[in-house]
């Protein structure tokens, strides 16, 4: 099927509202499985790395989150100052750990009405 600009805009901004939805669960998913605390920068290379390539954020997207997410009580930090810069390194705290596992059960429902959605169609659009 041929993909025209309109298409293509719907895909980009489709594309952009599924990631944003998703980034605070990527990112507390990421640093909960990491086996040391993760800073800003590290954490978008490993994201990149473990999807392939095909999950990748700027600086200016990551950065606000995670601050936010420290504010929330969520994840904590602290700071290196031994190395050429400082770093701030992230860990997720308990409620972190609790807010993460509802959030994976939430995805997997959600994901799975949606599949269920398509499949029962069949993928195909009206008459």
């Amino acid at each position: 099927m041929r993909r025209t600009k309109t298409v293509d805009k719907f895909l980009t901004k489709f594309d952009k509202e599924l990631k944003s939805g998703m980034i605070s669960l990527i990112l507390l998913f990421m640093i909960d499985r990491a086996r040391d605390p993760m800073y800003g920068y590290q954490i978008i290379r490993e994201i990149k790395e473990k999807t392939d390539g095909n999950l990748e954020f700027k600086e200016g997207t990551i950065y606000p989150i995670l601050r936010n997410l420290e504010a929330r009580g969520l994840l904590k930090s602290v700071w290196d100052t031994k190395g050429e810069r400082p770093r701030k390194y992230y860990q997720i705290t308990k409620d972190g750990k609790s807010a993460l596992s509802h959030a994976i059960d939430d995805w997997e429902t959600f994901s799975g009405v949606i599949k269920d959605l398509i499949s029962r169609d069949g993928g195909e659009g009206g008459p």
